[in-house]
């Protein structure tokens, strides 16, 4: 605020909409927590993908390391049990949905 501004001349300030709207209402579990951070890790290879100039080679050696990953899971049981609503539509909220489409 300047010396010539009287309180009521500043601009106001303006809530989120959102605000509170990621907050969680449990603690995450050890398995969701591990999920999470190798969900940052994948958006951050995604990003390094976009801007490399890797060689083919080493482009192919990263494919093969991914695809070693991609196969460990795959090898594992796979189950579709959610805690808390399953879709979108039907949550609180202040409901964060862990199971979005890029997780997180």
């Amino acid at each position: 605020m300047s010396p010539n501004e009287t309180p009521d001349e500043v601009a106001p300030k303006y809530e989120s909409a959102f605000k509170g709207f990621h907050i969680r209402t449990q603690e995450h579990s050890p398995i969701d927590a591990k999920r999470i951070e190798i969900a940052d890790e994948l958006r951050a290879a995604a990003d390094e993908l976009l801007a490399t100039s890797a060689s083919l080679e080493e482009l192919e050696e990263t494919r093969k390391m991914i695809n070693q990953a991609v196969t460990r899971l795959q090898s594992r049981p796979h189950s579709h049990e959610y805690t808390g609503p399953a879709e979108g539509s039907l949550a609180p909220m202040n409901s964060f949905l862990d199971r979005s489409p890029i997780i997180g």
